[in-house]
């Protein structure tokens, strides 16, 4: 989870973020969310209405992969579940080649 706007630069709050590369002291991630996304630009991700997958997610949820963000470790709220391995490979090859901050 990181504290930060949605795309719009607006409603700050606690966001689930997929970590994608750790680059020196620079985080990027690519935002987790429920609402549409379109399809060439998501990754739909495991979830469970009680959180019983590695994401513990608890609702349908997606990696929104135009929807990234560089930030600090210091930014992470905490720490959730874990992305499957063949959806974080779909998400590394839909994910834009630099932060879209």
């Amino acid at each position: 989870m990181v504290n930060t706007d949605d795309p719009q630069g607006k409603n700050p709050k606690d966001r689930p973020f997929v970590i994608v590369r750790v680059e020196g002291e620079d985080i990027y991630g690519v935002a987790i969310t429920s609402r549409p996304v379109p399809e060439d630009k998501r990754v739909e991700l495991p979830w469970h209405p009680q959180g019983r997958v590695k994401t513990q997610l608890r609702k349908q949820s997606a990696a929104a992969c135009h929807w990234s963000k560089t930030f600090k470790e210091e930014e992470i709220v905490r720490y959730l579940g874990i992305v499957p391995p063949e959806k974080f490979k779909a998400i590394i090859e839909k994910v834009p080649p630099e932060p879209a901050d």
